[in-house]
């Protein structure tokens, strides 16, 4: 299950990725006070304190490259054109290529037109319950209900197919941190692996009769879990999240919530890469980019293309 968190199928992924569980075993899982939202709080604290200006609601519309140097010396915020010594992009890197970059600048590797032919990982449907009883001391942090034909369902999910019997991973925050619900309430994250939205084209998530009919599957599985039996008559708040809110909401190709699927062909140098080739002052992090996706490797690419960038700085390049 666990190779379903970097998007791939587990017969396709490449052999590497089999000790996701054996460093699970092995070292453990850390949980961020504060759950992920926590993380993000403390990153943007941290730039805070060292100046750094964070602009809300300030989408970007394309990166300026200068011709004459092939060089990123520019970005368009809202009409604006703004200039920086340099630029780190951290938005799916298959939407900056198709989208962001001009006409006369493509990446070359990675032109508009080709953006569609690559592989991608599996997208998700989402479900944030809140129930009115407090319940975690009879369940697990992390909880994991298995289709009854695994192997099945994995199909399903990349061969474009919905599944009526799907997998899906259940998580209790506050079962490790009593401050992620109210007193005496519960809060319950579920994540079911969907098939991508080109894979998956004939699947209308705009359909509320289909998200309806996904709820209640989702619902009867978690009723296998004793405590959570008789769940839908204490639920007091639902929201549910898409492969085309993934799509719409964080422009990620195809709304893949994985970003490119780490195929052989697709992993380490074969892998969009931190520092662009095609232009200076260019630096790319996140999912789509080396390593790869997950919390922990996408903090990882963070890391890498900073030190790049740094050393770049400290040449004078």
């Amino acid at each position: 299950f666990q190779t379903l968190y970097i998007g791939i199928d587990p017969k396709r992924g490449p052999s590497l990725y089999s000790i996701i569980p054996m460093i699970e075993m092995m070292f453990g899982v850390h949980f961020i006070k504060g759950g992920m939202y926590g993380m993000a709080q403390g990153l943007a604290q941290l730039n805070k304190d060292l100046g750094v200006n964070i602009e809300l609601n300030a989408e970007i519309e394309q990166i300026i490259i200068d011709p004459k140097f092939k060089r990123a010396d520019a970005i368009k915020v809202n009409g604006d054109i703004r200039k920086f010594d340099k630029i780190l992009c951290t938005a799916d890197f298959p939407s900056v290529a198709e989208s962001l970059m001009p006409d006369f600048a493509p990446i070359k590797k990675y032109p508009p037109h080709k953006i569609a032919d690559l592989d991608y990982s599996c997208s998700a449907f989402l479900m944030y319950i809140g129930i009115d009883i407090d319940v975690t001391d009879q369940v697990r942090l992390h909880n994991v209900i298995f289709s009854d034909d695994f192997r099945g369902n994995i199909e399903e999910i990349f061969e474009g197919r919905l599944s009526y019997d799907p997998s899906i991973y259940v998580y209790v925050p506050a079962v490790a941190d009593k401050s992620l619900a109210p007193e005496g309430k519960t809060g319950i994250y579920v994540l079911m692996p969907t098939p991508e939205l080109k894979t998956g084209s004939g699947i209308d998530w705009s359909d509320e009769a289909l998200t309806q009919q996904i709820k209640e599957i989702i619902y009867r599985k978690l009723a296998t879990i004793e405590v959570f039996e008789d769940i839908k008559s204490h639920i007091v708040s639902e929201t549910i999240f898409t492969p085309n809110d993934f799509e719409q909401t964080y422009h990620a190709k195809f709304g893949s919530a994985f970003g490119l699927m780490p195929t052989l062909a697709q992993s380490n140098y074969y892998r969009p890469q931190n520092v662009s080739r095609d232009y200076k002052d260019l630096y790319f992090a996140g999912a789509s980019t080396h390593p790869g996706a997950g919390v922990p490797i996408v903090l990882t690419s963070a890391k890498i293309t900073v030190d790049e960038m740094i050393k770049d700085i400290e040449r004078g390049v």
